[in-house]
């Protein structure tokens, strides 16, 4: 009876292994003939394991993160949206955020009682992205903070400040590492220009506000959820 019930374990054990084996096999896809053999006798490599952690990315939900690329663009006040996008260059690391607050409402209330009135919307609450260029050259401070450039190639350019600061309109376009997109069709641009003297970067320090298009039915912001993964 012993030496049965030793027989049927072994038996098990060998069918358990071939199981695997075969399942892990199955999703193998190398050529080198050593790991091969390595496979087939039940032993994991660290090729199966990222071959299955492919597999795990692309079947798992996975939510938006991340910045993989921001671009600047012309607003076209016809259409409404952003046209000739183009990449907007170096960012200074950590320095995109945004602020999205609640509206404001004023409640009016009854004496003796908690319960309001009547509820007054004051406005639709603030949202604004920002982020700072690395990229301080003569004709990015231009761009963004209005003023002229003077000078002819080869001889570099200059900045000249306005006297005025002019209103700076641009489109935006923020793509996450999950390639969901959010599109501001028409972003109010303030520019700031910063310096920390020795220990800082001499960068553009951007806040974007998005404001009303103009053209009915194209709202000031649109956010596009990335491909799903099949």
């Amino acid at each position: 009876m012993k030496n049965l019930f030793t027989r049927l374990l072994l038996m098990s054990l060998m069918i358990i292994g071939l199981v695997t084996t075969s399942y892990s096999a199955h999703f193998y896809k190398g050529d080198n003939p050593t790991e091969q053999s390595a496979l087939m006798a039940g032993v994991a490599t660290a090729e199966l394991h990222v071959h299955f952690e492919t597999i795990n990315r692309f079947t798992m939900a996975e939510y938006p993160y991340g910045i993989k690329k921001v671009e600047v663009g012309d607003f076209n006040p016809t259409t409404g949206l952003g046209e000739n996008y183009e990449d907007i260059g170096k960012i200074l690391r950590d320095s995109i955020t945004t602020n999205v607050t609640a509206p404001t409402k004023t409640k009016i209330l009854e004496e003796l009682t908690n319960t309001p009135v009547h509820v007054i919307e004051n406005n639709d609450g603030e949202e604004t992205y920002s982020l700072s260029l690395l990229d301080a050259s003569a004709a990015n401070l231009a761009k963004y903070l209005g003023g002229t450039t003077t000078g002819v190639a080869p001889d570099p350019l200059s900045w000249n400040k306005p006297l005025v600061n002019p209103t700076i309109i641009h489109s935006f376009k923020f793509t996450l590492k999950t390639d969901t997109v959010i599109e501001i069709r028409k972003g109010l641009v303030t520019g700031v220009r910063q310096w920390d003297g020795r220990a800082g970067a001499f960068v553009i320090a951007l806040t974007i506000e998005p404001l009303d298009t103009g053209v009915a039915d194209v709202l000031p912001v649109k956010i596009t959820d990335y491909t799903a993964q099949v």
